[in-house]
Protein backbone atom coordinates (compact mmCIF):
# COMPACT_ATOMS: atom_id res chain seq x y z
CA UNK A 1 0.00 0.00 0.00
CA UNK A 2 2.47 2.95 -0.06
CA UNK A 3 5.41 3.56 -0.23
CA UNK A 4 7.65 0.37 0.62
CA UNK A 5 11.66 1.36 0.62
CA UNK A 6 14.12 -1.12 -0.82
CA UNK A 7 16.13 -3.78 1.43
CA UNK A 8 19.32 -2.39 2.67
CA UNK A 9 21.10 -6.09 1.50
CA UNK A 10 19.81 -5.43 -1.93
CA UNK A 11 22.07 -2.11 -2.18
CA UNK A 12 25.58 -2.63 -3.77
CA UNK A 13 27.02 -0.57 -0.76
CA UNK A 14 25.63 -3.30 1.83
CA UNK A 15 27.38 -5.93 -0.11
CA UNK A 16 31.01 -3.64 -0.07
CA UNK A 17 30.45 -3.27 3.88
CA UNK A 18 30.07 -7.00 4.21
CA UNK A 19 33.34 -8.02 3.04
CA UNK A 20 34.39 -5.46 4.32
CA UNK A 21 33.47 -6.63 8.09
CA UNK A 22 34.66 -10.25 7.13
CA UNK A 23 38.20 -9.10 5.37
CA UNK A 24 38.59 -7.02 8.85
CA UNK A 25 37.45 -9.96 11.27
CA UNK A 26 39.89 -12.51 9.71
CA UNK A 27 42.64 -9.50 10.45
CA UNK A 28 42.09 -9.29 13.95
CA UNK A 29 41.70 -13.09 14.27
CA UNK A 30 45.06 -13.84 12.88
CA UNK A 31 46.61 -10.52 14.53
CA UNK A 32 45.17 -12.19 17.81
CA UNK A 33 46.87 -15.66 17.47
CA UNK A 34 49.74 -14.02 16.28
CA UNK A 35 49.71 -12.38 19.66
CA UNK A 36 49.29 -15.29 21.62
CA UNK A 37 52.07 -16.97 19.95
CA UNK A 38 55.03 -14.33 20.65
CA UNK A 39 53.21 -14.10 24.27
CA UNK A 40 53.67 -17.85 24.76
CA UNK A 41 57.48 -17.45 23.47
CA UNK A 42 58.06 -14.18 24.81
CA UNK A 43 57.13 -15.17 28.97
CA UNK A 44 59.30 -18.53 27.91
CA UNK A 45 62.08 -16.83 26.96
CA UNK A 46 61.84 -14.72 30.31
CA UNK A 47 60.82 -17.24 32.49
CA UNK A 48 64.04 -19.28 31.49
CA UNK A 49 65.99 -16.46 33.46
CA UNK A 50 63.95 -16.84 36.91
CA UNK A 51 64.17 -18.24 39.79
CA UNK A 52 61.02 -19.37 42.04
CA UNK A 53 60.45 -17.32 45.18
CA UNK A 54 61.87 -18.91 48.49
CA UNK A 55 59.02 -20.00 50.44
CA UNK A 56 59.28 -19.64 54.57
CA UNK A 57 56.89 -21.10 56.82
CA UNK A 58 55.26 -19.44 59.90
CA UNK A 59 57.63 -19.26 62.88
CA UNK A 60 60.94 -19.52 60.70
CA UNK A 61 63.43 -17.46 61.47
CA UNK A 62 64.48 -15.00 58.44
CA UNK A 63 67.07 -12.01 58.39
CA UNK A 64 65.62 -8.44 57.38
CA UNK A 65 67.66 -6.48 54.96
CA UNK A 66 68.09 -3.31 56.54
CA UNK A 67 68.58 -1.47 53.13
CA UNK A 68 64.27 0.39 53.67
CA UNK A 69 64.91 0.61 57.27
CA UNK A 70 65.45 3.80 59.20
CA UNK A 71 67.71 3.58 62.17
CA UNK A 72 69.82 6.30 64.23
CA UNK A 73 72.92 5.94 62.88
CA UNK A 74 74.40 8.79 61.26
CA UNK A 75 75.56 7.24 57.86
CA UNK A 76 73.77 4.55 56.01
CA UNK A 77 77.65 2.93 55.23
CA UNK A 78 77.98 2.26 59.27
CA UNK A 79 74.64 0.59 59.71
CA UNK A 80 74.15 -3.21 60.29
CA UNK A 81 73.05 -4.32 56.72
CA UNK A 82 71.00 -7.20 57.86
CA UNK A 83 68.69 -6.82 61.06
CA UNK A 84 68.12 -9.75 63.86
CA UNK A 85 66.22 -13.04 62.91
CA UNK A 86 63.07 -11.71 63.26
CA UNK A 87 60.05 -14.56 63.22
CA UNK A 88 57.59 -14.94 60.35
CA UNK A 89 53.97 -14.25 61.32
CA UNK A 90 52.24 -15.09 57.88
CA UNK A 91 52.79 -15.28 54.36
CA UNK A 92 50.79 -12.76 51.79
CA UNK A 93 50.56 -14.21 48.89
CA UNK A 94 53.35 -15.85 47.54
CA UNK A 95 55.66 -12.93 47.66
CA UNK A 96 55.14 -11.24 51.02
CA UNK A 97 55.87 -11.90 54.44
CA UNK A 98 54.84 -10.47 57.69
CA UNK A 99 57.38 -10.49 60.20
CA UNK A 100 57.17 -9.73 64.11
CA UNK A 101 59.01 -7.01 64.68
CA UNK A 102 59.53 -5.06 67.81
CA UNK A 103 58.14 -1.93 68.65
CA UNK A 104 61.11 0.24 68.28
CA UNK A 105 61.04 -0.69 64.72
CA UNK A 106 57.94 1.53 63.16
CA UNK A 107 57.79 0.07 59.66
CA UNK A 108 54.66 -1.77 58.38
CA UNK A 109 55.79 -5.14 59.60
CA UNK A 110 54.84 -6.76 55.63
CA UNK A 111 58.35 -7.15 53.43
CA UNK A 112 58.99 -8.43 50.10
CA UNK A 113 60.64 -12.01 49.84
CA UNK A 114 63.60 -10.52 48.23
CA UNK A 115 64.55 -8.45 51.73
CA UNK A 116 64.45 -11.54 53.72
CA UNK A 117 67.41 -14.34 54.28
CA UNK A 118 67.16 -17.12 56.22
CA UNK A 119 68.49 -17.55 59.67
CA UNK A 120 70.52 -20.57 60.67
CA UNK A 121 70.27 -22.26 63.37
CA UNK A 122 72.91 -20.67 66.50
CA UNK A 123 76.03 -22.38 65.98
CA UNK A 124 77.55 -21.12 69.57
CA UNK A 125 74.83 -22.89 72.02
CA UNK A 126 73.74 -20.01 74.63
CA UNK A 127 75.54 -17.30 72.48
CA UNK A 128 73.16 -14.17 73.24
CA UNK A 129 73.54 -11.30 70.38
CA UNK A 130 73.06 -7.87 71.95
CA UNK A 131 69.39 -6.47 70.46
CA UNK A 132 70.31 -3.87 66.87
CA UNK A 133 67.90 -1.62 68.31
CA UNK A 134 68.25 0.12 71.45
CA UNK A 135 65.40 0.37 74.07
CA UNK A 136 63.64 3.55 74.33
CA UNK A 137 61.52 5.17 76.95
CA UNK A 138 59.94 8.28 76.09
CA UNK A 139 62.88 9.37 73.40
CA UNK A 140 65.37 8.40 75.90
CA UNK A 141 67.52 5.37 75.49
CA UNK A 142 67.78 2.73 78.02
CA UNK A 143 70.28 0.66 79.11
CA UNK A 144 70.20 -2.61 81.30
CA UNK A 145 73.53 -3.09 84.39
CA UNK A 146 74.01 -6.97 83.97
CA UNK A 147 77.09 -6.82 86.28
CA UNK A 148 79.22 -3.85 87.43
CA UNK A 149 82.65 -5.53 86.43
CA UNK A 150 85.02 -2.81 87.86
CA UNK A 151 84.88 0.10 89.93
CA UNK A 152 87.17 2.82 91.57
Amino acid sequence: MGFEPAALSDRPGVLNAKEFVKKMKSIVDHLKTELTTNQARYSKNADSHRSPARRYQPKDLVWLNAKNIRTLRPQKKLDWKNLDPFRILKGIGSYAYELELPASIRNHPVFHVNLLYPANDNPIPGQRNPPFFPVEVEGIEQFDVEEVLDSR
